[in-house]
């Protein structure tokens, strides 16, 4: 109980902050239609709250995982929880059959894999599940049926700067590849919800508690041309990290490639020294998205500007942009606004 105690502090302080007022998040572009002359090379990223990105080029679109149902600290720290069917059907972005190739999920927490299995199985029935053992067993006691399309990563990811296993999508103009990362603090040096959900569940857990993070996993995902060649590389991590965990292997050529977007994770950075600013440096993005800032007890309906009541972006925005190359751009994202990027020229 006191463990439970302590850590509906820390959830009720770290959901509770977001971007100080000085920083309103980028409210994003209009969509392209298949009709117009870059639909087929643009990449376009759409934010879904918390560690979620539906990212889509032409027809094809890999989704991480994405959070709506947001239950209030009170659930979360005392009650039970479980995905809010409806608000998810309003609030998830339509996509074609069979768009969605792959559900990349970063860490196994409630926060960002407590909506996946309704999505997948109503949403996404083509799409494999792909992260750590805890997220399987997690899914799987959610919906059975998913048993096949779940897929761990762990013993084929990026680990000690040697590249990991590419996963191929969609004729192979999409690929991604897992990097073993891990998971920084919560508040005070405390870190909750360590350790892997169990092998075997009967069913899904209702206590927030018992969703595990398990192994921390990041990604490289690449968007490739008609010759195979890297167009466009996106970093994803949907959790801090201690750089160099977490950070993008070493390749030789064809595989090397400038770091297009790198997409950031905002909660709890002050926890993790240099954090994401090591990664920004040694890596040099083109664009940088500082996600997952948003007050995630909180319903995303609500206007996402009246969470803007937290000061730490004000000392976490400047020490990003000292990292920055003088040719990055960056954006604090708004939940359910789409971003368009284009290749760089080769």
């Amino acid at each position: 109980m006191r463990d439970i105690v302590l850590g509906c502090l820390i959830l009720l302080i770290i959901g509770c902050s977001g971007v100080a007022t000085s920083y309103q998040p980028d409210p994003g572009v209009p969509v392209l239609a298949p009709h117009e002359p870059a639909y087929e090379e643009t990449i376009q990223l759409r934010y879904l709250g918390a560690g979620g990105y539906l990212i889509r080029r032409g027809k094809h679109a890999i989704l991480t995982a994405p959070l709506y149902t947001n239950p209030g600290w009170p659930r979360v720290g005392l009650g039970w929880i479980a995905p809010d069917t409806a608000l998810i059907d309003r609030l998830h972005p339509p996509t074609s059959p069979g768009e969605v190739g792959a559900i990349l999920v970063g860490h196994a927490h409630y926060d960002h894999l407590l909506d996946v299995p309704y999505i997948a199985r109503k949403y996404h029935p083509e799409a494999k599940i792909y992260g750590n053992r805890s997220m399987a067993n997690l899914v799987v006691a959610a919906e059975p049926r998913l048993e096949d399309q779940v897929k761990v990563l762990e013993e084929e990811v990026a680990r000690g700067g040697q590249p990991g296993k590419w996963f191929y999508l969609a004729d192979s103009t999409i690929r991604f590849m897992a990097i073993e990362s891990d998971h920084g603090p919560h508040f005070l040096g405390i870190h909750v919800m360590k350790g892997e959900a169990e092998d075997g569940l009967k069913a899904v857990p209702r206590s927030a508690w018992a969703w595990k993070e398990g192994k921390p996993l990041a990604y490289l995902i690449d968007f490739l041309g008609p010759d195979k060649a890297i167009d466009f590389r996106i970093h994803f991590q949907d959790a801090t990290s201690h750089y160099p965990l977490g950070a993008p292997p070493d390749f030789a050529p064809p595989d090397s490639h400038r770091l297009d977007l790198a997409i950031t994770c905002v909660d709890t950075w002050f926890q993790v020294p240099d954090y994401p600013e090591a990664l920004i440096r040694n890596h040099r993005p083109r664009y940088v998205i500082l996600g997952h800032w948003e007050n995630f007890f909180r319903s995303p309906t609500k206007p996402a500007w009246t969470r803007f009541s937290s000061l730490r972006l004000r000392r976490f925005i400047p020490s990003v942009l000292d990292a920055m190359p003088p040719d990055t751009d960056w954006i604090v994202p708004l939940p359910g606004a789409l971003y368009r990027y284009r290749p760089a020229p080769r």
